[in-house]
């Protein structure tokens, strides 16, 4: 039964500001073979798929109102006996963004 991994996110904030950059990283240690491939979701929608990396750069953005958070999860893709198969998705990390006027207006 495959295992879901653990998505992380680096820096870590309580919030963030729009256009900035954050690194995401997905990591398992139930996986042990070395063509794993990851896929990272934003929502629902996926943002990359399968690729050879553990790791992303994104911008967060799409703020629509004053405060709003965004949630990203991951899933690991490893061949088992001739087939690819892809684990559970992560537990989602969620970002809550702000806009500059907000922070100021709140003193931060």
């Amino acid at each position: 039964k495959p295992v879901a991994p653990t998505i992380s996110v680096d820096p870590r904030h309580d919030v963030y500001v729009r256009n900035e950059q954050v690194t995401l990283q997905c990591s398992t240690s139930y996986y042990h073979y070395k063509d794993k491939k990851y896929s990272f979701y934003k929502g629902q929608s996926e943002i990359q798929g399968k690729q050879p990396s553990q790791s992303l750069d994104i911008v967060v953005s799409d703020i629509s109102t004053y405060s709003n958070a965004v949630s990203y999860t991951c899933t690991v893709w490893q061949w088992v006996s001739k087939r690819e198969i892809e684990s559970l998705p992560s537990e989602a990390v969620s970002l809550r963004l702000v806009g500059k006027e907000a922070i100021f207006f709140m003193g931060v």
